[in-house]
């Protein structure tokens, strides 16, 4: 089953560590699958699977939802601008 939560960091949130690029941690749910950070950018992407790494980036992710609006209020933002984005 795929589940996916919407979060928004706002504009005001000034820096923050998600500015150093998009990554994914990628979850299996089967206990022989081990949690994967995929990282892409324009030169190659890698798969990072090492303790260390992926304790770094869940902090990462941690924090981000943390400066992140609530799901429901990243909706209703999305959909306050979206019309304005397409106009």
């Amino acid at each position: 089953m795929l589940h996916v939560t919407l979060q928004v960091v706002p504009y005001d949130a000034d820096a923050h560590p998600g500015m150093a690029g998009a990554f994914a941690i990628l979850q299996f749910g089967e206990p022989s699958a081990s949690d994967v950070v995929y990282i892409e950018s324009r030169v190659g992407s890698l798969f990072l699977e090492s303790e260390m790494d992926l304790a770094s980036f869940g902090g990462i992710l941690e924090h981000l939802r943390a400066l992140s609006l609530p799901p429901d209020d990243s909706i209703a933002l999305i959909q306050r601008i979206a019309p304005k984005a397409t106009a």
